[in-house]
Order: structure tokens, then sequence, then C-alpha cells
């Protein structure tokens, strides 16, 4: 067995289990830099792999109209524009980073244009095909969406407006794929909190999670929410502005069925941000930022690897005060893995990692490069050669089956396994191994899954 991807249904969550042994000093790769013309610029959005295996993005500058784009780039640095915004009915200066749906299409926001220039949502194909699903209004809908989007397990899509509302202090709302958009939670600014800056996670309790960068009891420093499908709101924690954090802008990344984890940008020590952690629904602080070599003012969300650590960068500190990339145990141990020089590898990386395929993270950064316009870079975490598992790409309800997607080697074997509790004395596979015989997508499923109240699954690699 090479390696696996394990995650968990109940009735659908994600959550990655996985060993990857590695040693030495982390290498970073500079892929592209922009150069703020066609190519785009300042991308402040992380990047998605698709189920081509490449990579996907958009950045908030670039063509004459400065309105940004969105680009395919190959895991060895080929970049593809695949649509330039012109801030009419197709948006513009797109903030955050694209969803890929089940549907294979990406799925993204824009923060501005559109028929109100208060923003937009969109669907584009993996050539370029661009739709126009809304165009926001600043009214109950919400404006000015600052982040991008979640598919649910029922399909829809859910997402947040940093402003508008009946209040102007944002708006969470669901929009299918045709493009019909329901307002779930218009936000007060007040106990519920206000401005949600970040996207949504969506638990194994089918619930949504999320934070507020303002609002919330304390003078305004932000909460941690949990919302439903059907738009019921509780706020699980309101921030003090104090040792424990305030203002998070990045979102929550899921690391067992009822443990998040996040980041704020300010609070902690002399106003460099905090790491923390919600566990069923009780709040604890675990990380503060020094703003020295560990770095400052996160902006991004964590993701968690496939060897069960937390990757995440700091918009700010290091040696350089560039920014850098870290690893954060769950033990609350940080290593500082790279800090950016503001040279060709970047600097101010305002947005969160990917892992690839291969084990690699492929990040931005949002100034850096020849041409000062940002950069795209790929880091292993070790010299070690990688181990390269499957990706999880999405996971469905199809009827009474469980149909997880996966990226996957070409030629590899995979086969899916399911228990009914999340650290078994063994694993049951389901029937029939899957080749992949092409790169791509690769459908697993397992027929009559849905039907059982709880399902824990892994994906393994078949030597």
């Amino acid at each position: 067995m090479r390696g696996f991807r394990s995650f968990i249904v109940s009735i659908l969550a994600l959550v990655l289990i996985g060993a990857i042994n590695k040693t030495g000093a982390a290498t970073l790769t500079t892929l592209w830099q922009f150069s703020g013309g066609s190519d785009g610029g300042l991308p402040e959005a992380p990047l998605i792999q698709g189920f081509d295996t490449n990579f996907y993005g958009t950045t908030s500058v670039g063509t004459s109209d400065g309105l940004g784009i969105v680009f395919r780039i190959t895991p060895t640095g080929v970049l593809t524009n695949l649509h330039t915004f012109t801030g009419g009915s197709d948006g513009g200066i797109p903030e955050a980073g694209l969803t890929q749906g089940s549907d294979s299409n990406f799925y993204g926001t824009t923060s501005a244009g559109g028929s109100n220039d208060v923003g937009s949502v969109f669907k584009i194909t993996s050539a370029g095909t661009f739709t126009s699903l809304w165009q926001f209004g600043n009214g109950p809908d919400g404006g000015e969406p600052q982040a991008g989007l979640v598919q649910g397990f029922d399909g829809n899509f859910y997402g947040t407006t940093s402003a508008g509302g009946s209040n102007d202090e944002g708006v969470i709302y669901k929009i299918t794929s045709a493009g019909a958009l329901t307002s779930l939670w218009q936000f007060s600014g007040g106990p519920d909190g206000g401005e949600p800056d970040a996207g949504l996670v969506q638990g194994s309790d089918s619930n949504f999670y999320g934070t507020t960068s303002a609002g919330g009891t304390n003078t305004g420093f932000g909460t941690v929410f949990k919302i439903t499908s059907q738009g019921t709101l509780t706020t699980l924690y309101r921030f003090s502005g104090g040792s424990d954090g305030s203002d998070p802008e990045a979102g929550l990344v899921a690391a067992s069925v009822s443990n998040f984890y996040g980041t704020t940008f300010a609070g902690g020590v002399d106003g460099n941000g905090t790491i923390f952690k919600i566990a069923s629904g009780t709040f604890s602080n675990v990380y503060r930022f020094s703003g020295s070599a560990d770095g400052a003012n996160p902006e991004a969300p964590l993701v968690l690897g496939s060897d069960g650590n937390f990757y995440g960068t700091t918009s700010d500190g290091g040696t350089n005060s560039f920014g850098n990339v870290f690893k954060f145990t769950s033990a609350g141990t940080l290593t500082t893995l790279w800090q950016f020089s503001g040279g060709t590898d970047g600097s101010f990386p305002f947005a969160g990692l990917v892992q690839g395929i291969d084990s690699l993270f492929y990040g931005t950064t949002y100034e850096g490069g020849t041409n000062s316009s940002g950069v795209v870079f790929k880091l292993n975490p070790a010299s070690a050669s990688a181990n390269s598992g499957p990706q999880i790409a999405s996971v469905q309800i199809v009827g009474t089956n469980v149909v997880v997607t996966i990226v996957a080697v070409p030629s590899d074997t995979y086969q899916l396994q399911f228990s009914a509790s999340m650290v078994p004395a063994s694993w049951t596979n389901v029937v029939g191994a899957v080749t992949n015989n092409a790169t791509g997508a690769v459908p697993l499923i397992d027929v009559g899954g849905a039907s059982h109240p709880q399902r824990f699954y892994r994906v393994e690699v078949v030597p």
C-alpha cells in the first residue's frame, strides 16, 4: 500500500487521514510570475486542483481594465487565461478562489461588477465557457462577496457576502447550479456577527460552519457560527480582541467529526493573530503568532495535510516581513517552512494552500515576482519524494448510493473501504476496485451506502 486518504460520512463530511514520511528542508519552486497584463496579477485566492490534475485560480487584477482573470496552470507551470472580466454582467475583481462542482464545472464569485457593481456568481468550464449565474443587488441577496462557494451534500452551493442584507452587514446564501439564489441569513452586526469575509465548510452533521470578521458582543471583533441549510444560525463564539484573537478573515477547516480549526488576522500577541480550535462547540486558543520567524496576520484558512498536520500561510511577518508558510500540529507545535523574500518567490501570501495529488503544496502570493504582481508557487515540505495518495474531489449521495470522486494517478488502482466507526478493527472493501485508465476524475461507488445512518470511508491505493 503506497498511501490512503480517509473521509468520514455521517451522513457525509470530509476528513483526511493519512501518512507521509519526509525528511529534510522545505523547497519552494516558482511556477509563474504574473505580469499584471493578460495573465493577470495580484492573486488573493487559493488554487484548486481540477479533475484533470491542472490547477485553477483567479487574479484580482489584469488586462487593460484591471478587473482580473480566471486561469489554468499545469503542475509544471504553463498558464492559460480562461476568462477576462469586463466589469459588466460577468462581474469583476474576483477575490475568491474556485470550487469544482460535481458536474465538473467551476463556480466562483466576483466582489465587484455585475448590474449593481456589487459582485456576481459565475460558472466556467475548464475550456473557458463562462456563464453569469447571479448579479448581486446589495439587498436581501447581499453584495460584495469576498469568499468563494462550497457545494453542499444536497448539490446546491453555499456562500457569504461581506455586505448587503437588511443591515448592510452581509448575508449567507444558497444558490443552485442553474442560478436560483435564496438568502438564508442577514447579519445584524450585533451578537450574530457581521461582515463575513470567509466562506463556509460543511460538517458531518450537514450544518455549515463559518466566521464573521466583525460583530459579536465584544466591540465587534468577530464570531464563529453554525447555520443549517434551512437558515437557522447559532453563534458558537464571540472574539474579545485579546489573547483569543480578533477579526477572523479566514474560514474553518474540519479536523474530525466535531473539531474545527481556524485563524484570526489580529489579536493574540501584539495583534499578530492566532490559531484556534472549536471542539464540539467549545473554543480554545492553540497558538498565538509572535510576528517574528513564525509570521503574523494570517488571512487564509488552514489546510489539513495527508500527514495529519495543518499547513497555512501568514500574510506578514517572517524574517523578511513578507509572510511565510508554516506547518502546525494538533499538539500545538508550529514549524516555519518558508519565509518569502519578496523576490522571485513572491511576497504577502493572502491565500491558503492546496495539496496536490503529488502531496506537494501549491499556492499564490499577492505581490513579489519580477513584476511585483504575485506568483504561483509549489512547496515541498521536505526534500524527500512525496507520497502520491489520491485527492478526494467530491462526495455525493445519488439515490441510495454514496459516490466518492477522486483525482487519481493514471494506471493506479483504487479500493473504496468502509466501516461503522472511525477507528475500526478492520475495514470492509466495497465490491470492485477501480483502475484509472486516464488522467482525471474517478468515481468510486458504495452501492446502498446512503441507507446507513453512519459510515466511515477510506480510499486505498492497491499495490
